[in-house]
């Protein structure tokens, strides 16, 4: 498992997001699964928060929020097939972190 950061815009508010996520690498593919949890009064959505509003009794809206998230992106560093080339080949960018 990978911690992602990164940023979470909802009504025109960023907001920076750190949230562990399960990443697998398939292919040209990287596809990382998470769950994502952050307080929605962040991003001035009040509506029914107790937060903000008293008296609200069953009616009251819990301020967290939780997300199911499915990020998949091409891996940039797989770009190309290779036919018939005897040996291993080890994938790594400029920081000397394995790519693949």
């Amino acid at each position: 498992d990978y911690q992602i950061t990164g940023d979470l815009t909802i009504k025109g508010i960023t907001n920076p997001v750190t949230f562990p996520a399960k990443v697998e690498v398939v292919g040209g593919k990287i596809t990382a699964t998470a769950k994502i949890t952050f307080d929605r009064t962040k991003f001035d959505i009040k509506y029914r928060s107790g937060s903000y509003f008293e008296n609200l009794a069953d009616k009251l809206i819990y301020d967290e929020v939780s997300l199911d998230v499915k990020l998949v992106a091409n891996n940039p560093y797989v770009q190309f097939q290779i036919w018939d080339c005897p040996g291993d080949f080890d994938f790594r960018g400029e920081d000397g972190r394995r790519r693949v």
